[in-house]
């Protein structure tokens, strides 16, 4: 059994995965960033901003509905025990179809809207090196920060071309939580309301000395929610490992949470990192083809 770790699912975003995650129901993004390599092969920023330049627009006015496929509307019924990369599976492929938020661990925030044809997603990792990304109108705004300095790439943007971008698993949290709960299997222990709607309750709990990294697995406890779509709207987690099975005085501890609720399409704006860049210290690209 291999460890699931956030900073090996961040790790795996970084380095060319596809990758974004975890929500509240706030309707105003933080100005928490995430970490993603700075794209190649770009050509030399252009030129520096205005003073209080807001670099992208406001989102006007959107009415979405969900796709209407019998594989959206369908109640998904899951019974005895299922592996984690299934019920990701699951997730990555339904949850696109409605408008959504989401919060992956402490450091990634999305706010989609239907197919994503509008987004907000801002995530956090090391100190010196995050990411925000905002889609609306056709066109995509990236602010790249890093020890490096501020660059500013703005470029096209149409939603039938995510599929193929570095974006899509992290607009979903399917990077996040392959990397979390993909490797465990887990068992339907009933049902219940959550947030107003009906979900599956599935767990998966282990005590064991397994020797797995380096390190001993002392305990795992896991519980997800998962709606009769397929979406997961939720998930707790928690590890403890030990690097000597004789003593617990040197432990590692992962305990992160996920959630997904829906959005009110009125509620995606325009982060406010886009309005608050320094102007001399920021360089601009302009893509002239995506």
């Amino acid at each position: 059994m291999q460890r699931a770790h956030v900073v090996v699912a961040f790790l795996l975003v970084v380095s060319g995965c596809n990758g974004l995650g975890g929500v509240t129901g706030d309707s105003q993004p933080a100005e928490t960033l995430t970490p993603a390599p700075v794209p190649s092969a770009e050509p030399t920023p252009t030129r520096a901003l205005d003073e209080g330049e807001c670099v992208a627009p406001r989102p006007a006015a959107q009415v979405t509905t969900p796709t209407a496929t019998a594989d959206g509307r369908q109640t998904w019924a899951i019974n005895g025990t299922i592996q984690g990369s299934e019920l990701v599976e699951r997730h990555e492929r339904i949850l696109p179809r409605y408008d959504y938020q989401l919060r992956a661990g402490t450091d990634r925030r999305v706010w989609s809207l239907r197919n994503h044809t509008t987004f907000a997603y801002e995530s956090g990792g090391s100190e010196d090196a995050t990411v925000t990304a905002y889609a609306v109108g056709g066109r995509l705004y990236e602010l790249y920060n890093s020890s490096e300095g501020t660059t500013l790439v703005r470029g096209r943007y149409h939603e039938s071309a995510l599929r193929d971008s570095k974006y899509v698993a992290s607009l979903t949290g399917e990077d996040w939580l392959e990397g979390v709960i993909g490797s465990y299997p887990y068992r339907v222990v009933g049902t219940k309301t959550w947030r107003g709607m009906d979900v599956h309750v599935l767990n998966t709990t282990v005590f064991t000395y397994t020797f797995v990294d380096r390190k001993y697995l002392l305990e795992i406890e896991s519980t997800v929610y998962v709606d009769r779509r397929g979406v997961i709207r939720y998930v707790d987690h928690y590890e403890r490992y030990t690097w000597d099975s004789s003593t617990l005085d040197d432990t590692d501890v992962v305990d992160t949470t996920f959630t997904v609720t829906d959005l009110d399409p009125d509620n995606v704006t325009r982060p406010s990192a886009f309005c608050e860049l320094d102007p001399a210290a920021v360089g601009v690209v302009d893509r002239t083809h995506d």
